[in-house]
């Protein structure tokens, strides 16, 4: 990976495992792009115009920023202790992170960015912690007394008082949700992308 990562001319980080696995992502992607424009040593057998397009989109999915600041890549959870580092990354550049999509379990804990935003139709899915070491599940857990420190009192009253921090089964709460109620910052819209009010 090292050696196509420096042909195309991209930065090979020495990071933890979630970079590691972004980077395995957007190469997959990368490749997937390359294939789907014919991509081959005979560049002659492409038309101009075809060997442009392929180019602007691999441009811009190596481009670092593709994936930065998005829950997207994390949607499906994972390891706290990874996503508390990305947390803290967050915190210490002041860079915005915008949640969107579904965004289960560990990828909550984004909601502890301080410039975080939300996006109204994001899906955000919330449990109780299991902790390994002694095989339970419950607010008391060490893995969600994490998840529950980067919450706001509201949010986190809310899922304790509502019982959904009791067990591993998923409590969905729509982004608009936590922009009312709980006054999380709504995310402005991308660029290029139409406002959905």
């Amino acid at each position: 990976m090292k050696r196509s990562a420096l042909r195309l001319g991209l930065e090979v980080p020495r990071f933890g495992r979630y970079e590691r696995l972004l980077t395995r992502r957007r190469h997959s992607l990368l490749y997937r792009v390359r294939s789907g424009c014919g991509w081959s040593s005979n560049l002659g057998a492409l038309d101009a115009s075809m060997v442009w397009i392929c180019a602007a989109i691999l441009c811009a999915l190596a481009s670092p920023a593709w994936s930065a600041g998005s829950s997207v890549p994390f949607a499906d959870g994972g390891y706290i202790p990874d996503f508390l580092k990305i947390v803290g990354q967050y915190n210490a550049s002041g860079d915005e992170f915008r949640i969107e999509g579904i965004c289960k379990s560990a990828c909550t804990l984004f909601l502890g960015i301080r410039n975080v935003c939300v996006q109204r139709d994001a899906q955000l899915m919330f449990h109780a912690g299991h902790d390994l070491a002694e095989n339970r599940t419950g607010p008391e857990t060490r893995a969600s007394r994490a998840l529950l420190s980067q919450y706001d009192e509201g949010l986190r009253r809310y899922l304790l008082e509502g019982h959904h921090m009791d067990s591993d089964a998923f409590h969905t709460l729509e982004g608009h949700v936590l922009i009312e109620r709980f006054g999380y910052r709504e995310c402005p819209p991308s660029e290029g992308t139409p406002s959905t009010r």
